[in-house]
């Protein structure tokens, strides 16, 4: 049991920002596993009451990777209470008017994001905010899906921030956490206090904006801390699921100041990013999986980060909790529990008719088929061909001697050394080669 609770700790802290995971989990136990069910021991019933409000459905997906299937899950307080109290209160104000950054997430940085088409201009717009706030593009409103990296670019603009200008006083909380603040203040009659917290900021990074429809109290307070901000010169960064003129119920007067600044969406991304995330992650954690399972995940889950940090979580807990060899059939199973699978297995041991890797590589460079096999030393048609001798080598069944003939080449010495270049371009860290074979390998597999 000590071990399952160990992996289900290291997989929730994952999902969970520090703060809540310190606040609200870091003491759940799980006490009781059967055929249908698993039990946990929470501190209280306001605790318990707590995490089934707000993160059940993290627990259930956790429960879900490790086990495979999805169990009922229970929690089970040792003891009840009748109030909140103060330590387990997260949104107690008696120091309202202090500033408290450790809600920023540390493993959400710049230098852990990866870049791609689909997510450039966010990225780039927020580091330019990070490195000069209050500058320009003031707001940043950052929108797109769930789990695309919008609260990883706040946090990192956070981040950034307290570790380059240290004065500055850095606010970050999600929508929601505002409304709660917002109420506890008029609760207790401190309102005052609640307004100068906000407008007093340096900069403000606000999660989640959309959830500000039909909330007109909270509306009406986010407008003039708004306007405080703004008219300081100090910076707004903001992130929602849509842009501001698609939430509903939102205030006019609200849309054209979210929409005054740079207004930046996110895209899923596309495969070679999804493989680059895969590879992040397994490099951060030291750990090793077949590139062609990396291949196959990378082909299934498009639409979310999440979703692959979640595809390789679930993998590795598995693979260490029933003692299995992490393969393919494995990652097909952990997938499908995320994802209805649309590509399937294919082994880069395959071997590919070498017409078909001629055509896929000409196409991808948009050169002619013949171009590759010619003799014109075009500096344009050197990588297509010598990313092609590769291709030839590694996945068809041809010799050496053959290749060569396949590029209208009488000696293949030239082959070996094109062979050569592109393993010495792959090695290396950035590569625009390493980032063209990507491709083209899951255009051999796709096809």
């Amino acid at each position: 049991m000590e071990n399952i609770n160990e992996t289900f700790h290291r997989l929730l802290s994952e999902k969970i920002s520090s703060q809540d995971y310190e606040l609200w989990l870091s003491n759940v136990k799980i006490t009781k596993i059967d055929e249908k069910s698993i039990t946990f021991s929470v501190p209280t019933d306001v605790v318990r009451d707590y995490i089934e409000d707000k993160f059940f459905y993290d627990i259930i997906e956790v429960v879900r990777n490790i086990f495979g299937k999805d169990l009922q899950v229970m929690l089970v307080p040792e003891k009840k209470i009748v109030s909140i109290p103060n330590e387990l209160n997260p949104f107690k104000i008696e120091n309202i008017d202090s500033y408290d950054s450790s809600s920023l997430n540390p493993r959400y940085t710049f230098e852990e994001f990866i870049v791609g088409k689909s997510n450039e201009l966010s990225y780039t717009a927020s580091l330019s905010v990070a490195k000069n706030p209050g500058d320009q593009y003031n707001p940043l409103f950052i929108y797109g899906a769930s789990g695309l990296g919008k609260t990883h670019l706040l946090n990192a603009i956070g981040n950034y921030i307290k570790a380059n200008h240290y004065k500055k006083k850095i606010c970050y909380l999600s929508t929601e956490r505002f409304l709660n603040e917002y109420i506890l203040a008029i609760q207790e009659k401190r309102v005052l206090e609640f307004r100068n917290k906000y407008r007093d900021a340096d900069v403000l990074l606000i999660d989640d904006v959309q959830f500000l429809n039909k909330r007109e109290g909270t509306q009406e307070e986010i407008f003039h801390t708004f306007n405080a901000l703004y008219e300081a010169n100090n910076q707004i960064v903001l992130s929602s699921d849509r842009p501001p003129h698609e939430i509903p119920n939102l205030e006019q007067r609200l849309v054209t100041r979210f929409q005054s600044g740079l207004v930046v969406d996110i895209q899923p991304p596309d495969f070679e990013t999804r493989l680059a995330i895969l590879r992040k992650k397994l490099e951060k954690d030291e750990i090793q999986i077949p590139e062609e399972i990396l291949n196959y995940i990378a082909l299934n889950i498009k639409h979310s980060v999440r979703e692959l940090n979640s595809a390789i979580l679930g993998i590795l807990a598995r693979a260490s909790l029933n003692k299995m060899e992490i393969d393919i059939n494995l990652a097909k199973t952990v997938v499908s529990r995320l994802v209805k699978p649309e590509k399937e297995f294919i082994s880069f041991n395959k071997k590919f008719n070498p017409k078909e890797i001629k055509k896929i590589v000409s196409d991808y460079y948009k050169i002619p088929e013949s171009s590759i096999i010619g003799n014109r030393r075009t500096a344009s048609l050197v990588i297509p061909r010598q990313v092609t001798a590769y291709l030839l080598k590694k996945y068809s069944n041809l010799s050496l001697k053959e290749t060569a003939e396949q590029l209208g080449k009488k000696d293949h010495s030239t082959i070996i050394h094109a062979i050569k270049k592109i393993e010495i371009e792959l090695a290396k860290k950035d590569s625009k080669i390493k980032d063209d074979m990507d491709s083209i390998i899951s255009l051999l597999n796709i096809d």
